[in-house]
């Protein structure tokens, strides 16, 4: 799949359908905001008191902000579908958010708006980009800092210094994408696939399965978190509601039966209840009313008036009653 170089960060690089849609059908990375507009009167307000020589936008606001240095403008956006992305804000090669902001996050003690609000993290969009210069991990600050410390000894130009920097590298991939152990080490196509396959594995896809009147629905009996896991797993609910299994894999060439992708299961595993699922499935019935005398509706079976008959291989069971001088006509089947 192949991404314009201004949808870093924003579109998932791997998860795309494999065919015809590829790379028509894109999938948003994580961390990923879309804007839903702002009204522009604030900030023409602010413009016209300021006379551009300050702008300070509110900090929940979603103003962007990009300067074009050939024709000497200032773009102000406040549209509606931008794709955005958080980066840490960093200034003099430092990051503004310290530790202890974060562990006043991790104890709850603050949130993801204060961070915005204090200035710690900043949206960014594509066009803002091109007036930034982004670190992609924290080293590369440290790395920026020695080399500016080189070229003022030496009477070199003093480097360009970092705007900002990414929260962390796994953020430019996809929900599937972000939880495949080791992608770096994989054929590009290989983590195409695996964002697909990851759609289709059994699981417990919601805890009130059994109170949901789904079409189709397929349980895993014996849901297993995977032996080898990624960090975006410990933020996902996929943790709480893994799927798959982790089961023994021999690669090897046994009477040529597996050849292909084609495999040899193990008897004793399946009778064990490796891979054993359960399927669900809604059937619609409805009561019809045969004349004026027989009604058929739903309700409990009663030993003392039914009688069972099979046909064609399905269970009928009749339940005939008289109430109120009308015929009541129980129908059951069982497939």
């Amino acid at each position: 799949m192949q991404l314009h170089n201004s949808q870093w960060g924003m579109m998932c690089p791997a998860e795309t359908p494999v065919g015809k849609a590829c790379g028509l059908v894109k999938n948003l990375a994580l961390m990923v905001h879309i804007t839903v507009g702002s009204a522009p009167d604030l900030i023409l307000d602010r413009l016209k008191n300021l006379k551009l020589k300050e702008i300070e936008a509110p900090s929940n606001a979603e103003f962007g902000l990009f300067r074009d240095f050939s024709l000497n403008e200032l773009h102000i956006c406040t549209d509606y579908g931008r794709c955005r992305h958080p980066l840490f804000v960093v200034e003099k090669q430092r990051l503004l958010i310290k530790k202890r902001d974060i562990t006043a996050l991790e104890n709850k003690e603050s949130n993801w708006n204060d961070l915005l609000v204090k200035g710690f993290l900043e949206y960014i969009y594509a066009k803002e980009e091109e007036n930034t210069l982004i670190a992609m991990t924290i080293n590369d600050l440290h790395k920026k800092e020695e080399t500016a410390m080189i070229a003022m000894t030496e009477n070199d130009p003093e480097p360009v210094p970092f705007t900002h920097c990414e929260i962390h590298p796994s953020l430019i991939m996809g929900v599937f994408a972000s939880i495949i152990p080791f992608p770096n080490r994989n054929q590009s196509i290989r983590n195409t696939y695996q964002s697909a396959m990851g759609k289709q594995a059994m699981g417990i896809y919601a805890t009130n399965y059994q109170l949901r009147m789904d079409t189709g629905a397929y349980i895993l009996c014996y849901p297993q978190k995977p032996l080898v896991t990624a960090k975006a797993m410990k933020n996902l609910p996929f943790e709480q509601l893994p799927a798959g299994t982790n089961a023994i894999v021999a690669i090897a060439s046994y009477s040529g039966y597996n050849q292909g992708d084609s495999i040899i299961m193990n008897q004793s595993s399946i009778d064990r209840g490796l891979f054993r699922s359960l399927s669900f499935h809604t059937y619609k019935d409805e009561e019809k009313r045969m004349g004026t005398l027989v009604k058929e509706s739903f309700g409990r079976l009663d030993r003392s008036n039914t009688m069972a008959s099979t046909e064609l291989g399905t269970a009928l069971i009749f339940t005939a009653s008289v109430n109120a001088g009308c015929l009541d006509v129980y129908r059951y089947s069982f497939l």
